[in-house]
């Protein structure tokens, strides 16, 4: 039975939809996206609309697949924008929050975030639409060659680990998990206690590849066979040698495999638990 002050609860999730929408396409973010941005509990929105993408629909919005491809192109003219918004070098995270959009897709590409300020050089050199972008860039680098620089002893020689003692991840405190996974078990039972608010109902866990099958809601009275496979970090599942034709979503604690096809959907639990 829904709470009395459901419609109430609705419309503010459809308004909050509205809100964090890209305005130029219309693609609704994800629903972890929506959550961090909007105050919203995770566990209502398939309460109140049975899975995430009833919500969207409800909203008037389309949902994105998470692993759609973005250009080089695309990146460097987000990184732009940044650059002109924040009036500043943007960081990973500064990044996302000016351009909500994820960092996958720049990993694919660059490789790594220190390498795309020198992208957007070369990306813009022509461009005379960029000058002042290119002006920010620069200028926050002539800052940064004028900062003293230290040296600081790496973690590991300041705290060495000591032998026999127990190995925890991040402080985490979601729900019954005190400490962030440390490996794959640790993401299964992660994803065990979010499964039914995320619309997935497991048939099976197995031994071999993929790890799961699950039955996903999606529309009222309608569910889709799922195949779930596990990963501590995405870029493992090239490295076991699994087939992506073979899978429907990795389910991983950290997505850090820059050549994943956008044809495998990628549900990265870190973000959706909002530890970056």
């Amino acid at each position: 039975m829904l709470h009395p002050d459901s419609d109430a609860q609705r419309a503010r999730i459809i308004a909050a939809l509205r809100q964090h929408a890209d305005p130029a396409t219309g693609n609704a973010p994800t629903m972890a996206q929506l959550c961090q941005r909007a105050g919203l509990r995770l566990r209502d929105i398939p309460r109140l609309f049975g899975d995430y993408h009833s919500a969207v629909a409800a909203a008037g919005l389309t949902l994105k697949r998470p692993n759609t491809e973005l250009s080089a192109a695309d990146i460097l003219t987000a990184y732009g924008e940044a650059l002109r918004s924040l009036r500043a070098i943007p960081t990973e995270a500064s990044f996302k929050q000016a351009t909500r959009r994820s960092l996958a897709p720049v990993l694919r590409h660059f490789g790594r975030w220190s390498a795309v300020p020198e992208a957007f050089r070369a990306f813009a050199a022509d461009q005379p639409q960029w000058a002042d972008a290119l002006a920010i860039l620069n200028a926050g680098d002539a800052r940064l060659a004028t900062y003293p620089r230290r040296s600081y002893a790496p973690a590991a020689q300041l705290y060495s680990p000591r032998t026999g003692a127990s190995t925890y991840g991040a402080p985490l405190y979601f729900r019954a998990l005190r400490h962030a996974p440390l490996s794959e078990s640790g993401v299964i039972f992660l994803f065990g206690m979010l499964a039914e608010e995320l619309g997935l109902l497991v048939d099976s866990i197995q031994p071999t590849f993929p790890d799961c099958e699950a039955l996903r809601r999606t529309g009222a009275g309608r569910w889709q066979r799922v195949r779930i496979e596990f990963e501590y970090e995405s870029r493992s599942f090239a490295v076991h040698g699994h087939d992506p034709a073979g899978c429907d979503l990795l389910v991983c604690w950290r997505h850090n495999w820059e050549t994943c096809p956008d044809t495998l959907e990628v549900l990265e639990l870190r973000s959706l638990v909002g530890l970056h």
